[in-house]
């Protein structure tokens, strides 16, 4: 393959990523993609067989080049602490490079094709297999259950930093390090949950045939991806003509905006009564916590849309879905600065966006459903990656 062409090919990869993480997989056409770098659709695929080898060859990079450079880190040996502190920088240095394949492997996978993604699943699940053994000699207190879920929890804070401030995104690397090895090393989780005391809300959730249609909206968008499912889709599944849904919500369009808002006003409400509770800033930290742990592990498939699909809301409906996101956010830097007073506003907020991640990724893992205590579990390891004192900055 000739300079020339490598370097076409890597600007269509580029474009496309860009392209996807912005409008999803459905909302691109090659089309889109060949205007992006200035050729015609038919020069497209003079590179490429089609869209979807755009979606899964930067994807597919990614994860042989993170496991390449796992079997690397391991190969250098070393004490058991020092081989998982350098798997830890090895993994951050690779998502850092990639932020927006990091954000096409979290929300689009789906789309790709089924060949692809079971190779992909064996390779990760082989480098979990790597760092359990790793960690369980740090830590051999540790059973085979427990490791794989710190491990599984750790990196998905990573799916992170696609939404980290592109300026100096390499900066970042020392805190999403101190994060991923403080809940790889965290302690027994709390005995129990910190809960919000019950007091009527200013707005109430939907009920009836609307909440019906959100529920099963949800379950779709999180399966299939929003561009993916119509409305025919989600009648179907609640047992209505499609058609009927637009005596509830206008559009499609609108629904999503509905079902994001709703799991959005949660979220700032119990984030708003978390601060509210008084002067303890240890109690209002773990507050936070626990109440976005019980939303997320309560209804798994509202907190994947909501971190994945809103980007499909057209910019005229989601005014307020992007103030109430950057509200929820504001709670929970206040909260970590308040109990971490020397931490910068930046790095409350990459730990903020962290936590969020790592509590999203054990909610939407099926791996865990039922398993015992998983919410102590997950906001037990929440809480020591805010709480590390390594954490500076």
């Amino acid at each position: 393959m000739g300079t020339r062409s490598a370097g076409r090919r890597a600007d269509l990869l580029a474009a496309s990523a860009r392209l996807f993480r912005e409008r999803g997989f459905g909302g691109v056409s090659v089309a889109d993609v060949a205007d992006q770098v200035g050729i015609t659709a038919s020069a497209v695929y003079k590179h490429f067989p089609g869209k979807k080898v755009l979606l899964s060859e930067p994807i597919r990079e990614m994860v042989l080049t993170w496991r390449d450079r796992e079997m690397l880190a391991l190969a250098e040996g070393g004490d058991p602490e020092t081989v998982l502190r350098r798997l830890t920088t090895t993994v951050v240095a690779v998502v850092l490079e990639r932020p927006d394949v990091v954000g096409l492997w979290h929300q689009e996978a789906h789309h790709l094709p089924a060949e692809v993604r079971d190779e992909l699943i064996a390779v990760r699940v082989e480098g979990v297999g790597l760092w359990s053994r790793v960690l369980r000699e740090v830590r051999p207190e540790l059973d085979a259950g427990q490791s794989e879920f710190r491990i599984r929890a750790a990196l998905g804070l990573l799916n992170c930093v696609p939404v980290l401030p592109r300026r100096r995104l390499r900066a970042q690397a020392p805190t999403l390090e101190t994060l991923v090895l403080a809940t790889l090393l965290a302690p027994p989780p709390p005995p129990e949950l910190l809960e919000l005391g019950a007091v009527e809300r200013a707005h109430e959730a939907a009920t009836g045939r609307r909440a019906e249609i959100l529920a099963g909206a949800a379950r779709l968008f999180r399966t299939r991806g929003y561009h993916a499912v119509g409305i025919d889709d989600i009648g179907h599944a609640i047992g209505i003509a499609g058609p009927s849904l637009y005596s509830h919500y206008p559009s499609k369009a609108a629904l999503l905006t509905a079902l994001i808002e709703e799991t959005a006003d949660e979220l700032c409400w119990c984030g708003a009564r978390a601060l509210a509770t008084g002067d303890d800033p240890a109690k209002v930290l773990e507050l936070l916590v626990s109440a976005h742990v019980r939303t997320a592990l309560a209804d798994r498939d509202r907190i994947s849309v909501w971190m994945t699909e809103a980007h499909h809301i057209p910019r005229e409906l989601g005014r307020q879905v992007r103030q109430d996101r950057q509200r929820y956010l504001d709670y929970w830097v206040r909260a970590v600065r308040a109990l971490r007073p020397e931490l910068s506003e930046q790095v409350a907020q990459t730990a903020s966006r962290s936590v969020m991640e790592l509590i999203h990724a054990v909610a939407r893992s099926s791996r865990f459903a039922g398993a015992p205590r998983l919410a102590e579990w997950t906001a037990g390891l929440a809480l020591a990656a805010l709480t590390a004192p390594e954490l500076a900055g």
